[in-house]
């Protein structure tokens, strides 16, 4: 049981932590446009 919590864990880090990675990276495309834009 501690194995299957220990990878719950670890899976819903990940997924939460790809989620905050990918909002960074656009958030880094938008800036990057709006600079070539400027």
């Amino acid at each position: 049981m501690w194995h299957f919590s220990a990878m719950f864990k670890l899976i819903f880090y990940g997924v939460s932590w790809n989620e905050v990675a990918v909002e960074v990276l656009k958030r880094n495309k938008k800036e990057e446009i709006l600079q070539k834009t400027l």
